[in-house]
């Protein structure tokens, strides 16, 4: 049996929250440059090109939200969760900035430009992240599950799906196995007979799982 790759339906958003957030980080550099010193050209001719140290500044800060799990597949989280992780990855982030900014030849002003470019990249992320996890279909972030079996072992792994909403799968189907005991109350799809490899491709599984009823 091959592993199935990750849905794509995963991938892409996440991916586009990425990208989102690498160029809201790389952009509050920028917005911080008008404020500070009115302009972006006034800003670049004091203190040189912009360019390198925003993406610096955006590539160190994605790396400190990398390391708080916030581009994790299949993980379901709330926004106040989101925004603990986000305010640590920020501590992290200006904890390495400050030592970045250190060893690189880059003035106190543009160190001050950096604390200002930290501020309106939070509140920029924070409104993004609290968009994304509202509008994002949560079903996305889990893994699609093929189960094997039909009978009681599998109605228990609905009942698990049910009363833990914080699971991370999402049941697709089921294919009934030989031995299996009937169960009158089955909310999931049933395919009788199907082959398993087929139907795993056909449903865009990520994971099959044996829950049959008569181990032999």
């Amino acid at each position: 049996m091959p592993a199935w790759s990750i849905n794509k339906t995963v991938r892409t958003p996440l991916l586009l929250l990425f990208i989102a957030e690498m160029v809201i980080l790389c952009a509050s550099v920028y917005l911080a440059a008008i404020i500070v010193c009115g302009s972006i050209e006034a800003c670049e001719a004091r203190h040189g090109s912009l360019a390198p140290k925003s993406l610096v500044f955006a590539i160190v800060m994605v790396l400190s939200l990398v390391s708080t799990g916030l581009y994790q597949f299949h993980q379901r989280i709330y926004f106040h969760e989101a925004l603990v992780r986000v305010l640590v990855g920020f501590a992290i982030g200006s904890a390495a900035l400050f030592v970045v900014f250190n060893l690189l030849p880059w003035s106190g002003a543009m160190k001050e430009l950096a604390v200002l470019a930290l501020v309106l990249s939070l509140i920029f992320l924070l409104s993004l992240r609290y968009f994304f996890l509202r509008n994002v279909d949560e079903n996305v972030f889990r893994y699609r599950t093929l189960v094997y079996g039909a009978g009681e072992k599998a109605s228990a792994i609905a009942d698990l799906r049910r009363k833990a909403d914080r699971r991370g799968f999402k049941i697709v189907g089921s294919i009934p196995a030989p031995g299996d005991k009937d169960v009158t109350e089955n909310t999931v799809e049933i395919f009788p007979g199907a082959n398993v490899e087929w139907l795993a491709q056909e449903l865009d599984a990520d994971q099959i799982v044996i829950a049959m009823d008569d181990r032999r």
